[in-house]
């Protein structure tokens, strides 16, 4: 009879155990779901919007969160309400609740011209460290990232596929990784921005007869003619110069490469017009990227 009792009793406390682990499973697994479509949601919209536009305003990427955060000069009010907005990780869990970003160099150049963006994932911790010693470049930032998704990152493009994460419970207790949101190619955005293609003529009339404000900061592409004396010194910056008429077109190349092979060639840039005066006939195009035609 006291076997029978203890048999009882155990089976009753095994099945109660049981019932207890499949409801904190269910419950675990619908809250991570949950917390992870909030992350979904704010992906594109939120998460990476306050890095590209800094990087469209000096042309690179922050050094760091920080660097971020002190170039918007916010109040103290405006602050929490600005992180609560845009960089909180729904995942994570105790005091580390802000999505972690990384800049991502273009190792030819040394510029930050990409970023990716890290949640805490399943485990609710954030695992990678990065020290500012540890420089992610563009072709090695998937092998020095530990991540849940790492097979998710489109190599040929800029952005995260969409991820289904299944939940594990061991991963929720003992993970020691973290979930890609975002990978963005700054200049890959700044491209696609491009509103139309002109060349020297066709820019200077759209600058003679519309409004200034209607203009710059947009991004184009424009067909330069680069003649012999095209390469400047001003303020020891150098640029190429594009004459036309009266008017002066002034390209400040992206990168530091050899500006001088451009001189005799007709060549298609992408830029920004980022200043025009139209009494002095001078237009200043920023950040120009060569193209392919």
């Amino acid at each position: 009879m006291d076997i029978m009792r203890k048999k009882v009793v155990f089976f009753s406390i095994f099945t109660i155990l049981f019932i207890s682990m499949i409801i904190l499973w269910c419950y675990l697994r619908k809250s991570y779901q949950q917390n992870f479509e909030k992350l979904e949601d704010k992906r594109f919209m939120f998460y990476e919007g306050p890095y590209l536009r800094f990087y469209y305003d000096i042309y690179e990427c922050p050094k760091s969160f920080n660097s971020l955060i002190d170039s918007m000069k916010l109040s103290q009010s405006d602050y929490q309400s600005f992180l609560e907005q845009f960089f909180m990780d729904y995942l994570a869990r105790g005091d580390d609740t802000l999505v972690e970003y990384y800049p991502i160099y273009n190792r030819k150049n040394k510029k930050r011209e990409s970023f990716v963006l890290l949640s805490a994932g399943i485990d609710g911790s954030h695992n990678n460290v990065i020290n500012p010693e540890d420089t992610l470049f563009i072709d090695n930032w998937t092998t020095k990232i530990k991540a849940y998704n790492p097979e998710t990152y489109e190599k040929t493009g800029d952005t995260i596929r969409n991820y289904k994460p299944n939940f594990n419970i061991y991963d929720y207790f003992f993970g020691n990784k973290d979930l890609i949101i975002q990978y963005v190619d700054c200049v890959q955005r700044f491209k696609n921005r491009v509103r139309g293609t002109y060349n020297a003529d066709e820019l200077i009339r759209w600058v003679e007869e519309d409004d200034v404000r209607a203009i710059q900061q947009k991004v184009i592409k424009f067909d330069a003619i680069i003649q012999e004396d095209s390469v400047s010194n001003i303020d020891n910056e150098r640029y190429l110069i594009c004459k036309q008429g009266d008017y002066i077109i002034q390209i400040s190349m992206a990168s530091n490469d050899n500006q001088e092979s451009y001189i005799g060639d007709s060549i298609l840039v992408i830029g920004k017009v980022s200043e025009i005066d139209k009494k002095n006939k001078k237009i200043i195009l920023e950040n120009c990227f060569k193209v392919k035609r």
